[in-house]
């Protein structure tokens, strides 16, 4: 998985064919977008640097999938990505992240 075996791209690239090919609301998109988030979250719960910047790709990834797809299971999406800003807020991350969305 990503970042140990798969580069960022290749794990964009995958992400990106699931979203084009699979229909709208299914629950293989939902459940891509939120195992995403997950593994976003995992991976900046440590002190790494590499870790850190892998989880804010992936944190930008789902922003950028969330804003492009019309979700009907948005509130529980936004929920999850709700917490981790306030979460990586507390961090000093969330300035950052912010910057790169509004790019």
């Amino acid at each position: 998985g990503y970042p140990s075996v798969t580069p960022l791209e290749s794990y964009t690239a995958t992400v990106a064919t699931l979203m084009c090919d699979l229909p709208a609301n299914s629950a293989s998109k939902l459940y891509c977008v939120r195992k995403t988030m997950e593994r976003a979250v995992e991976l900046s719960n440590t002190t790494d640097a590499d870790m850190l910047s892998a989880s804010t790709n992936l944190f930008h990834l789902v922003v950028s999938l969330i804003s492009i797809e019309d979700w009907e299971q948005l509130p529980e999406l936004l929920q999850v990505i709700e917490a981790e800003v306030l979460r990586r807020g507390e961090s000093g991350h969330a300035q950052k992240d912010l910057e790169t969305i509004y790019k």
